[in-house]
C-alpha cells in the first residue's frame, strides 16, 4: 500500500508541471531556439538517463531483489500485452484514417516512462522503484521498435525489415551495465556512484522541460473539440490502469510494490516519441503531437488520483 496522501501527490505532480511549464515558456517566449529539447533530449537519453539507470541498480544482489525482478518482468510483459489487446479492441471502433489510427494505437501502447513514468516512480518510491521500471522498461524498448514501427507508420514507409540494431541504445547498454554491477559483487568507488547520482537527478527536471518544450509546438485550437482524442485519453490514463489493477488484484504472490509501479505507469500519458515515430514512418505526426499534449495535461489530474486510489486499497 502507498502510504502517500493525496495532497502530497498532488503537491509532487505540480512540481513536475511547473517544471513543464518552464519548458513551455522558455520555447514560447523564444528564449531558446529548435534545436534546444533536441540537444536537451539527447543529453537525457545519453548521459542523464542511463546515468541514473545504472546508479538505481548498483545495489546489494540478494534473493528477494531478484524475485522483484522476475516479477516485474513477467509482469510488464502481461501489462504490455495487455495494453496491445485494449488498443487493437478501441480503435477497431473508432472511424479514422489508417495513419490516424495508427496513431490512436501507438498512445495506447507506449507509455511516457521515460519523461514522466521515471520521474514520478522515482518521487515515490526513490532508488529500488527506478530500479524495477527499469527491469519493466526493458519491454518497451522490444515492442516500439517491432509492433511500434509496424502500426505506426503509412502502408508505404513501414520498414518491413526491423532493425533489431535499434535495441541497442543507451538505455539497453545502462541496463546490461547496471545488472552486472547488480548481480556480481562489484561495488562502485564513492566518487563515481557521486557522480551518478548527480547526473541522474537531473533527469527529472530536464525531461519535464523538454515535454514542455515540445508541447509548446502543437496548435491547441482543435484538440479539446476533436472527440477521438477524449476517448483515447480516457483509454490511456483511466481504464487502462484500472483494468491492469483488477487483472493483477487476482495475480498471486504479486510483489506489491511490482503492483503498485506496474498500475501507476500503465497510466503514464502517451509517450513523447509518438510524434517522432509518425514523421519518421509515415504516419499523423500532428495528431501524434496533440496526443501527447492532451494526456499529458489531462495526466496532472490523473495521476494523482491513481495513486491515491492505490494508496486507499
Amino acid at each position: 500500500m502507498i502510504t502517500i496522501d493525496f495532497l502530497t501527490v498532488f503537491n509532487q505532480i505540480l512540481i513536475l508541471f511547473l517544471l513543464l511549464l518552464v519548458g513551455f515558456t522558455i520555447k514560447k517566449l523564444k528564449v531558446v531556439n529548435d534545436h534546444f529539447s533536441n540537444s536537451l533530449s539527447s543529453f537525457i537519453i545519453y548521459v542523464s538517463l542511463p546515468a541514473l539507470i545504472i546508479n538505481s541498480m548498483d545495489s546489494d544482489f540478494n534473493q528477494e531483489q531478484l524475485s522483484k525482478v522476475l516479477n516485474i518482468f513477467l509482469t510488464g510483459l502481461g501489462v504490455y500485452l495487455l495494453m496491445i489487446l485494449i488498443s487493437y479492441l478501441v480503435v477497431y471502433f473508432i472511424p479514422a484514417t489508417t495513419e490516424e489510427k495508427g496513431v490512436y494505437q501507438f498512445s495506447l501502447i507506449f507509455a511516457n516512462v521515460s519523461f514522466v513514468g521515471y520521474p514520478v516512480v522515482n518521487l515515490l518510491f526513490g532508488k529500488e522503484g527506478i530500479f524495477l521500471v527499469t527491469i519493466s522498461n526493458l519491454w518497451y524498448k522490444v515492442f516500439v521498435w517491432t509492433l511500434g514501427i509496424i502500426i505506426i507508420g503509412s502502408n508505404a514507409k513501414r520498414n518491413k525489415k526491423l532493425s533489431w540494431d535499434k535495441l541497442l541504445n543507451p538505455g539497453m547498454f545502462s541496463v546490461i551495465i547496471g545488472l552486472i554491477l547488480f548481480i556480481l559483487p562489484i561495488k562502485l568507488p564513492y566518487s563515481i556512484t557521486t557522480t551518478l547520482a548527480m547526473l541522474g537527478s537531473t533527469s527529472t527536471p530536464l525531461s519535464m522541460i523538454v515535454v514542455g518544450c515540445i508541447l509548446s509546438e502543437v496548435k491547441v485550437s482543435n484538440i479539446f473539440s476533436n472527440w477521438r482524442l477524449w476517448t483515447i485519453t480516457l483509454v490511456r490514463l483511466v481504464i487502462t490502469p484500472l483494468i491492469v489493477l483488477s487483472v493483477l488484484k487476482v495475480v498471486p504472490n504479486i510483489n506489491l510494490i511490482v503492483f503498485n509501479i506496474s498500475v501507476i505507469l500503465a497510466g503514464m500519458p502517451a509517450a513523447a516519441n509518438t510524434a517522432i515515430f509518425a514523421q519518421k514512418f509515415g504516419g499523423d505526426a500532428v495528431l501524434g503531437s496533440e496526443a501527447i499534449f492532451l494526456t499529458t495535461l489531462a495526466s496532472l489530474v490523473t495521476i494523482p488520483l491513481l495513486v491515491y486510489t492505490l494508496g486507499n486499497l
